[in-house]
């Protein structure tokens, strides 16, 4: 795996799971900035807060929620939801939230990417930077920094051994200057225990993510995967 082996967790054993393995909880955030969302802000309040509960339905769900915005988020989502108070900036935890790993003893830990508002489109995001390492202190995890700028709706692993993700949000100018995909690949094995990296060209229509995998393509088992299309 090169250089980054022996101080990344795949040296240690750690993998990322695939989405289809058990797992203890759905982890979401609260969206409260109004120069964000403006008038949709308050529709978005009750939709996510609709989603939470009918995740906790079947497993439990913690909400991520500024402090300042605790209570609000706990009377909105109702007595099943476990609010956490961490300094956030947006909503969207799939991308800035850790990346959870495991080992054969069933232990977990999580790798904590790089973070810069989808290439620096969407400030402030120093919070949401921030978020992955917060959240693993939190839990009291391991954590492992990637130094790779990467967003986890970009990230669709197997479970043994493949990644799945779209080379328009990776090897990008506005995400890590110069990086080139070669590079890129050795960080992602060494911080996600994967042993292939299947590069998808990605989506440059997209300008919000680049062209995330999670609009484009996922493992639905290993070696099988679903593609979107247009017809």
């Amino acid at each position: 795996m090169g250089r980054w082996s022996f101080n990344a967790p795949a040296h240690a054993g750690w993998f990322m799971p695939a989405e289809w393995w058990p797992h203890t909880r759905c982890w979401m955030a609260w969206p409260y900035r109004e120069s964000l969302w403006r008038e949709l802000l308050e529709p978005v309040k009750k939709d996510v807060a609709a989603v939470a509960q009918a995740i906790a339905e079947f497993e439990p769900v913690s909400m991520i929620a500024p402090p300042a915005s605790a209570k609000e988020a706990a009377q909105a989502c109702g007595g099943k939801i476990a609010i956490v108070a961490l300094p956030i900036d947006d909503c969207w935890t799939r991308d800035t939230g850790p990346t959870f790993l495991v080992n054969d003893k069933g232990e977990c830990a999580g790798t904590a990417w790089g973070f810069n508002g989808w290439g620096g489109k969407y400030k402030p995001y120093a919070d949401d930077a921030r978020l992955a390492g917060r959240l693993l202190a939190e839990l009291n995890l391991p954590a492992f920094e990637a130094p790779l700028v990467v967003e986890g709706g970009n990230l669709c692993a197997d479970g043994e051994g493949a990644l799945l993700t779209a080379e328009s949000a990776v090897v990008n100018p506005n995400r890590r200057a110069g990086m080139q995909r070669d590079q890129a690949e050795e960080i992602l094995g060494a911080y996600l225990g994967v042993k292939q990296v299947i590069w998808l060209p990605g989506n440059k229509a997209d300008t919000v993510t680049d062209g995330h995998i999670d609009g484009i393509a996922c493992f639905c088992r290993p070696g099988g995967a679903i593609v979107k299309s247009c017809g």
